[in-house]
């Protein structure tokens, strides 16, 4: 106010801003904690000339926030408690290595993987106490599980002494059952919702073994194919609302993802530089996207088709026999084409895509030392579909990162080594939605035996 005393109520004015009115809730955040366990066995083989590989992964997940409600101050009142309790996944997959003739190789396997998770809501008297729900039913409750089964299989086959040809196919089954919605009094059973795709794939590979000088050709390689992305546990089954008021909500009717995808690259030597430049282009149909129904509600929806075209290029360099540096690039332009449901989108961004990425970094390797240095850049990114979100450095922007990492490690005896990390060294100061964490010191031990 005019006297200098913060004030968290009631209206306000803003010089050249108008009025607004606020509350002690604006100023609180939510609260909560994620708990996961994972497990995983593997199992590595050869039967005769054949290579088996197999593994178990499950992942138990719990996690819960709290945020305040209306009337909600620094001491206490009223809040809501959401809850993902089970949030569970197991995966297994089983894949063969067969060589043929020396010179050939067909690689096949079979995958299977299944979700499920259940989120509710519950009102609380205490923002501050997750466990003040009284005896009360939840408010929101949504859940479902999911399921998707694949076989593939590539071949590897050198046509010549200089070329190599490669054949590869996908075959998924995905299934998303037992969704169901209760939201107040109203309740929601969804009908199950089954996809099968075949994806194709066709690469070569071409080493001409050319050599000029300091020029040195590696390789020309280039692929065309398909792929199938369906829609994440979260994608499907999460909702949730932000301290700022905005709801991002779950949707079980969502549809897989399907691409088709090009491209082509180029791998070479100059001098004592290695360089690799690729170039490529996807079509994305039925693009998974957030559809803002309000300024302050989104829900997940399939868009009609979208597509990425890019490029990405790399270096690599020994400059002694104990230091390597490496440098990388990306330019990836990304649209959405066409979305008769939300024309508003249309030759907008790709969600969460940046369009330009770059990262440097050198190598230090000495007897029982290594250590290392990567700076990471990465241009800002759009939240929205319609791409309004450009405010910068506030909570809920995602900003552009421009951070440098450390890493240095000693093996104390062949078989333990320790390290020493810290990201962010500078400690700069950025949001992804959340502000991200500044400088953060890890410690590691590993014993391998």
């Amino acid at each position: 106010d005019g006297g200098g005393k913060p004030v968290d109520n009631g209206t306000v004015e803003l010089p050249g801003e108008g009025k607004m009115t606020i509350s002690p809730k604006d100023f609180l955040s939510t609260w909560g904690m994620s708990k996961n366990n994972v497990y995983g066995l593997g199992y590595d083989t050869l039967l005769g000339e054949i290579s088996l590989k197999g593994r178990l992964n499950l992942i138990d997940s719990d996690s819960f926030y709290v945020s305040p409600e209306t009337g909600a101050n620094y001491q206490g009142g009223p809040g809501k408690l959401t809850k993902t309790s089970p949030r569970d996944t197991f995966f297994g997959e089983v894949q063969m290595d067969i060589p043929l003739m020396k010179t050939n190789l067909i690689t096949s396997g079979l995958s299977y993987r299944n979700d499920s998770a259940t989120s509710k809501d519950w009102k609380v008297a205490n923002w501050k106490d997750e466990s003040s729900i009284g005896t009360g039913s939840p408010t929101y409750e949504i859940g479902g599980t999911v399921r998707t089964i694949a076989f593939y299989t590539q071949g590897e086959v050198r046509l010549i002494d200089t070329l190599r040809l490669f054949l590869g196919a996908r075959y998924d089954t995905w299934e998303n059952y037992d969704a169901s919605l209760v939201d107040g009094t109203k309740s929601s059973r969804y009908a199950d919702k089954e996809k099968t795709a075949f994806s194709p794939k066709i690469g070569l590979v071409y080493k001409p073994e050319f050599e000029k000088g300091l020029y040195e050709l590696d390789g020309i390689r280039a692929s065309i194919g398909k792929a199938f992305r369906p829609p994440t546990i979260y994608e499907l089954y999460r909702t949730w609302k932000s301290g700022t008021g905005k709801t991002y909500a779950g949707n079980p009717e969502l549809s897989p993802e399907t691409t088709q995808s090009w491209e082509i690259g180029i791998d070479q030597h100059l001098s004592k530089i290695a360089l690799s430049a690729t170039y490529f282009q996807s079509r994305i149909d039925d693009l998974i996207y957030s559809k803002w129904v309000t300024n302050t509600y989104s829900v997940k929806e399939n868009a009609g088709c979208g597509q990425i075209a890019g490029f990405e290029i790399e270096g690599k360099m020994k400059i002694s026999a104990e230091l390597d540096a490496f440098a990388n690039y990306t330019l990836q332009n990304t649209e959405i084409t066409s979305n008769p449901a939300d024309p508003n989108t249309v030759g907008k961004n790709f969600e969460y895509v940046p369009k330009k990425m770059s990262n440097l970094g050198f190598s230090f390797h000495r007897n029982a030392v290594d250590a290392s240095c990567i700076w990471h850049w990465v241009k800002k990114i759009y939240a929205t579909s319609n791409n309004t979100d450009v405010v910068e450095g506030v909570y809920g922007a995602y900003d552009a990162v421009n951070t440098v990492d450390m890493k240095i490690g000693y093996a104390v005896k062949e078989n333990m080594r320790l390290s020493l990390s810290v990201d962010n060294l500078f400690d700069k100061e950025y949001y992804q939605y959340y502000k991200a964490p500044g400088r953060t010191s890890s410690v590691e031990v590993r014993c391998k035996y």
